[in-house]
């Protein structure tokens, strides 16, 4: 299950927490039944994006600036090396870029980072958002948090405005 580092900002008090993020609810529409058979599978579209995991905590000042990110190299310049070695393990950089998804939310509850393939006559990208709950009462606290997903390389990446439930 993916992984989202956080930061929580409340009566001026910072921690650093590591939140577990998304991931069932929001793909409970592609589950497979096991009585499917095998050539159903096989007719199963690849998944456009991915969610990476990275366990390595975040410095509680460091900034992230969301962007696609094509080598190693370049994750390690954004977000250290740490997080660089646990990321580069899970992509394959001759198929695949990085995004790193730099969002904030107010809460609790917090809005969830989330994304969609999207489409406009020829031309599809892949627009990464963070959906806000539909709550009464919200923004006692702030969400600072990144999340890193894999997108096959040359995929055009857009990043949105967080979305109203």
């Amino acid at each position: 299950m993916p992984t989202s580092s956080t930061r929580w900002i409340a009566g001026g008090a910072i921690a650093i927490l590591s939140v577990s993020a998304w991931g069932a609810a929001d793909r409970a529409d592609k589950f497979e039944s096991p009585a499917k058979s095998d050539a159903a599978a096989e007719e199963k579209p690849a998944e456009t994006v991915r969610a990476l995991t990275a366990k390595t905590p975040i410095d509680s000042l460091q900034q992230f600036e969301s962007g696609v990110l094509t080598t190693a190299e370049e994750i390690e310049k954004a977000v250290g090396k740490a997080t660089a070695e646990e990321l580069a393990k899970q992509v394959d950089f001759g198929k695949e870029s990085v995004v790193l998804f730099a969002f904030t939310t107010g809460g609790p509850p917090f809005g969830e980072p989330k994304n969609e393939v999207k489409k406009e006559g020829d031309k599809e990208w892949i627009e990464f958002y963070v959906q806000e709950p539909d709550a009464p009462v919200r923004g006692r606290a702030l969400k600072i948090g990144r999340s890193f997903f894999a997108v096959p390389k040359g995929s055009e990446v857009k990043f949105a405005k967080n979305r109203n439930g």
